[in-house]
């Protein structure tokens, strides 16, 4: 990448300030991540707009700065990063029926630069150390929410299916008490919806990638591994509906693959991997899916929501279904079937991944870690007051909180 008239820091001292003077004024834009043809070293940099003014900062340096920097600081509000798996359209789903919310709810919208660095941490691993790409993920998403600290909740939808696999384990791995929603579809009907997708097609916030690229094309190069007739079966298929399925595949896998590690967290006590994890199809026929949605997002015990909340959020899900679900059959569902089948954890088509919610009226968040004291702390053994007074089936009781702060979903209460 060049950006023209760009102004290098080097000082660990101005890049401090430049961070420090973005969270004063609660406005910055990260353009992109790439690295600086122009420049003999060959460094990987982070483009950062400010004060109308176009910053280039190499990430090697820029890492534990940010990093020592957001530790430091204390945040209240919780971020839910909503991945998908459904060739766009769960995101589609999500951030319109936010929209009739109130308050509103700050959406950042599958922007660029995390899709950028998601393609250096695949492709590119030896340029950085782990630790400074994890550094540089956390800290630049810290940055860039900043601006909405004093909001309850921060909606982060990562940028398309291609990335969730590359993302999702590092995501969870820094942000293991944040909220995690994953929304899928049938691989059959994602290809089909990816392949009749308009090229130029992007989402709203700019710089982004196009939704066609980022459904479309894998940058998880390990599959091919881990299945290896895989390539056999792709070549049934042509290029665009084979990248697509692969794409698909990706993104369930490492799903699965995080749910299996959730075994050795509970024997180490540390926090599970429980996201909100929406089939579309529940979302297509139950209207209180949509509902379960929401208040899982904005962090709602099992009270209702207002009627008329509920009632845009389902016109607006209706609109969308109607708009963007229509896709056309696909001549080649067959081969895209052996293609997945090939991967013997992986369910066919329209049949549902484990622990995938159930529309129900009664649910709760379960805590990982007790609501006061610090974060290292063990959940109380006194139990909720008000969830003392539920019925409940006799068994052991899980702690209940009001998701405010820090916490899973239970999918086991629906």
């Amino acid at each position: 990448l060049r950006y023209l008239n760009s102004k290098m820091l080097n000082d660990d001292d101005d890049i401090l300030n430049i961070f420090q003077s973005c969270m004063e004024a609660g406005k910055c834009q990260v353009l992109a991540i790439g690295i600086d043809d122009s420049s003999s070293t060959q460094d990987v940099c982070v483009w950062l707009l400010f004060s109308d003014t176009l910053y280039q900062i190499p990430i090697q340096q820029m890492a534990p700065i940010i990093s020592k920097l957001m530790e430091s600081l204390v945040f209240t509000n919780t971020l839910c990063f909503v991945a998908d798996a459904s060739g766009g359209l769960g995101l589609k789903i999500v951030k319109e029926v936010l929209k009739s919310c109130q308050p509103s709810i700050p959406i950042v919208s599958e922007v660029a630069w995390i899709a950028q660095l998601a393609i250096f941490i695949e492709q590119k691993p030896h340029l950085l150390s782990p630790s400074a790409y994890k550094q540089c993920l956390s800290g630049l998403i810290r940055l860039q929410t900043y601006q909405y600290r004093k909001d309850s909740t921060v909606v982060l939808t990562l940028p398309g299916q291609a990335t969730f696999a590359i993302l999702e384990p590092l995501l969870f791995d820094l942000f293991p008490h944040e909220r995690h929603a994953f929304v899928y579809d049938g691989c059959c009907k994602t290809v089909s919806r990816v392949m009749v997708m308009p090229q130029n097609e992007t989402v709203p916030s700019l710089p982004s990638f196009s939704n066609k690229i980022s459904c479309s094309t894998p940058l998880f190069t390990s599959l091919s591994k881990e299945v290896p007739k895989l390539a056999d079966v792709m070549q049934m298929l042509p290029v665009e509906a084979a990248s697509a399925t692969e794409c698909w595949m990706t993104a369930v896998s490492t799903y699965l693959q995080i749910k299996d590690g959730d075994t050795q967290r509970r024997r180490l006590k540390e926090p599970e991997y429980l996201p909100f994890c929406c089939k579309i199809d529940n979302l297509r026929v139950n209207d209180l899916a949509v509902q379960n949605l929401i208040q899982f997002i904005i962090g709602a015990r099992s009270r209702g929501l207002p009627l008329e909340l509920v009632q845009k959020a389902t016109s607006a899900l209706h609109t969308i279904l109607k708009k963007h679900d229509n896709v056309p059959a696909i001549r080649f569902e067959k081969e895209i079937q052996e293609a997945v089948f090939c991967h013997k954890r992986i369910l066919l088509e329209n049949k549902t991944l484990v622990d995938t919610v159930v529309p129900s009226k009664d649910w709760s968040l379960k805590s990982t870690r007790k609501v006061l004291g610090c974060a290292c702390c063990d959940p109380e053994e006194e139990e909720d007051e008000e969830e003392s007074s539920a019925q409940l089936p006799i068994r052991k009781r899980p702690k209940f909180v009001d998701g405010k702060n820090a916490f899973a979903f239970d999918p086991t209460q629906f």
